[in-house]
């Protein structure tokens, strides 16, 4: 795989700087955190072409022959992660016209459209935009934000659930998420934490598994981040996600993984006993924050 990727060396996308220190390597990838801001960066990385042509290529055989199938085989997992979501949106804002950016398989953007929210998705792989869009009949863009060309000031909440991590130019990409947000507008991202880079690692082997984790942000950077792009964070603490329930789900004995995956509904109080605890010991691994344009 190495030897057929486009790289391309950067500077600190976040500061500008060149002087890094070496964390973690995939040869020939390593990644580093730079001197001057903390930001930890994927250096050298793919090009932005080779990246768009990674997402645009990724199949799934089995999607044109069953259109109802769990893709993720973790529909119900996600659904009480982005519910739990929604209802913290909602102590900012009270319905309205919301974007995901990135919105993957949709079932964030299916559950908003059902609490009432007016909907609209941005997504760079053809096969999770077109499954959005045929099982759950929303309203996604195959493509780029910057190619949507959406108009200024045009929705009340934009969200970057695991996407931030993703994004080549944070700062331009910012930059776009601003002027589309209206004036008193909410930005919630969600994104992994540095602490999860060696997790990660272990867990798929290749920078490749879960595509490319091009950042790793804590909360010194974040708000760099959020500062140069001109917006105030309003709140911002850590978070989990699945994981607990998902290590369950992943096991080889199937009638184990598909009763936790059917009855999940039903075992999140256990989902939560262990979020409880992962926050008492310091252990989650994400960072959410919410944000709001300075004018």
């Amino acid at each position: 795989m190495a030897d057929k990727v486009d790289l391309e060396y950067i500077n600190c996308e976040l500061c500008g700087e060149k002087n890094s220190k070496n964390l973690f390597s995939f040869p020939p990838f390593h990644y580093v955190q730079c001197e001057n801001c903390n930001l930890v960066y994927l250096n050298p990385r793919p090009n932005c072409d080779f990246i768009n042509r990674l997402y645009r290529d990724c199949q799934y055989d089995y999607l044109d022959s069953d259109i109802k199938k769990d893709i993720t085989v973790e529909k119900e997992l996600y659904f009480f992660r982005f519910s739990d979501r929604l209802k913290e949106i909602g102590t900012f804002k009270k319905k309205g016209r919301i974007l995901d950016v990135g919105c993957a398989w949709g079932y964030f953007l299916f559950l908003a459209k059902k609490d009432g929210w007016d909907i609209y998705g941005t997504e760079l792989s053809l096969v999770e935009a077109q499954y959005a869009q045929r099982e759950f009949s929303l309203n996604v863009f195959r493509g780029s934000l910057k190619d949507a060309k959406f108009p200024s000031r045009f929705f009340d909440v934009i969200t970057l659930w695991h996407v931030l991590e993703h994004i080549p130019h944070p700062l331009e990409e910012m930059s776009e998420i601003k002027r589309i947000l209206k004036e008193g507008g909410l930005l919630a991202i969600e994104t992994p934490k540095i602490t999860r880079l060696q997790d990660d690692a272990r867990e798929h082997g290749s920078i490749f598994s879960t595509l490319i984790h091009l950042f790793y942000y804590n909360n010194e950077t974040l708000n760099l981040l959020m500062e140069k792009a001109g917006f105030k964070i309003v709140r911002i603490r850590e978070c989990g996600d699945s994981e607990a329930i998902k290590k369950i789900a992943n096991l080889r004995i199937n009638f184990i993984k598909d009763f936790i995956i059917k009855y999940f509904r039903y075992l999140k109080w256990i989902k939560r006993f262990f979020q409880w605890i992962r926050g008492i010991l310091k252990m989650h691994k994400n960072i959410i924050v919410y944000a709001q344009p300075l004018q």
